[in-house]
């Protein structure tokens, strides 16, 4: 599954947008340009540079806007936002090139959600893992994937197999159907033991003309003929990784923050735990709670709390790296893997988040405490590592709150205060 990439704010172009949603995203960074009607639209789009992500109610659309809107959806996704749910109105926002359909009444995270993978789709970087027993059909498979600017992996002995999947992390596995060392459908069923990879899409090849398969069957998905189905391997791949994205977010997103939830980033940290001994590279994990936020939903309300939560989420999906991994730790906490990066080097991208934080919270000073543990021989498992970090946010909270604190060694002792 793939962690949540952090991207700057994409610009917002609505026709006739709601209101409340318009206030909303504005105070989450978003910058949100406002059209009066589809031809207003169509020439601020025009006046920027693509792509932009244009937002608009198909019933400010006239049937003859079909063309100018699947013109602007050649460079621009556009998310059509509807009261209605019927057939006509989803066929007209298909028709236009609609890259999302989004039904009334919306939360403020289903948009988001829609905006940050609509403005990530241009870097795929879709993985690919191959088990191949035919060194041809993996050549084949190989230089035609790679042009498409995937990443590919291949292997052809099934003893290393677990190795493979945690160390790649593929989207998709590529299984040939006449492995000599045991049935196809034997290691298929190996594959969805594994709680992370049992709904991952696999599917598999022959060079064989005379070859019978049911992938159905099998705990496949799908059989591609090689070579003669070389046309579409690329398109097969992409729409089955696709589905296999759509359902990782929708299983592993948190409903408030739309990051990672509890489970997804501690799975998450468990795997990088494991590659970066593999690899030897450093590994950084910090928690950061919202100081006093119980105050803040007493005095302001939960909505206002609410906001700040997303805020701050939102303020760390446009900080932090493509390659760090955020999770919504439960309540007010937040979780975050730093991937081969010294605590040393975390340290001042953590003081800089904490003193952008007040900006949080438009009604009030927000602070935070931060807790952050890099791993190593004081800290040498999964749960020792977010102890640290857990332990030093305890301290940082114990002297005063409002600062990061390193847990370094036995200074502050693996326990909470």
């Amino acid at each position: 599954m793939m962690p949540v990439h952090q991207t700057s704010s994409p610009t917002l172009l609505f026709a006739n947008p709601a209101p409340h949603l318009l206030s909303q995203l504005k105070q989450l960074g978003f910058n949100c340009l406002v059209a009066d009607n589809l031809k207003q639209l169509f020439t601020l789009s025009h006046s920027l540079p693509s792509p932009q992500i244009v937002i608009l109610d198909p019933a400010s659309c006239p049937t003859h806007s079909l063309v100018p809107l699947k013109t602007l959806a050649q460079k621009n996704p556009l998310i059509f936002i509807s009261s209605k749910q019927d057939t006509a109105t989803r066929l007209f926002a298909a028709q236009a090139g609609g890259s999302a359909f989004l039904t009334q009444p919306l939360t403020l995270v289903r948009l988001m959600v829609q905006i940050e993978a609509l403005s990530q789709r241009s870097d795929p970087l879709y993985r690919v893992l191959v088990l191949y027993n035919n060194s041809k059909s993996q050549m084949l498979i190989e230089n035609t994937l790679k042009k498409s600017g995937m990443i590919v992996n291949s292997f052809n002995n099934p003893l290393e197999l677990n190795e493979q999947l945690t160390q790649t992390q593929p989207e998709l596995i590529l299984l040939e159907h006449a492995l000599s060392f045991c049935p196809s459908s034997t290691l298929a069923k190996v594959i969805r033991q594994h709680d992370l990879f049992a709904e991952i899409p696999i599917v598999y090849f022959s060079t064989q003309p005379k070859a019978h398969i049911h992938p159905l069957q099998e705990e496949g998905d799908d059989f591609l003929l090689l070579p003669a189905a070389r046309s579409l391997l690329t398109k097969t791949v992409i729409a089955r990784i696709k589905r296999w994205r759509k359902l990782c977010n929708h299983l592993t997103q948190d409903s408030l923050t739309g990051l990672l939830n509890h489970g997804r980033i501690l799975d998450l940290l468990a795997q990088e735990v494991a590659r970066a001994y593999r690899h030897q590279t450093p590994l950084s994990f910090a928690m950061i709670d919202i100081d006093h936020f119980k105050a803040i939903n007493d005095f302001f309300g939960h909505p206002t709390g609410d906001k700040v939560i997303q805020k701050l989420a939102q303020l760390l999906k446009q900080t932090l790296r493509k390659t760090d991994s955020i999770g919504r730790y439960g309540g007010e906490e937040f979780a975050i893997i730093f991937p081969q990066t010294a605590a040393s080097v975390i340290y001042p991208k953590l003081e800089a988040i904490r003193l952008k934080a007040p900006h949080c919270h438009l009604g009030g000073k927000v602070t935070l405490s931060i807790g952050l543990a890099e791993l190593g021989k004081d800290t040498p498992t999964f749960d020792k590592l977010i102890k640290a970090a857990d332990c030093a946010l305890y301290q940082a909270k114990n002297k005063g709150r409002n600062q990061t604190i390193f847990w370094q060694n036995k200074r502050i002792p693996l326990s909470q205060p």
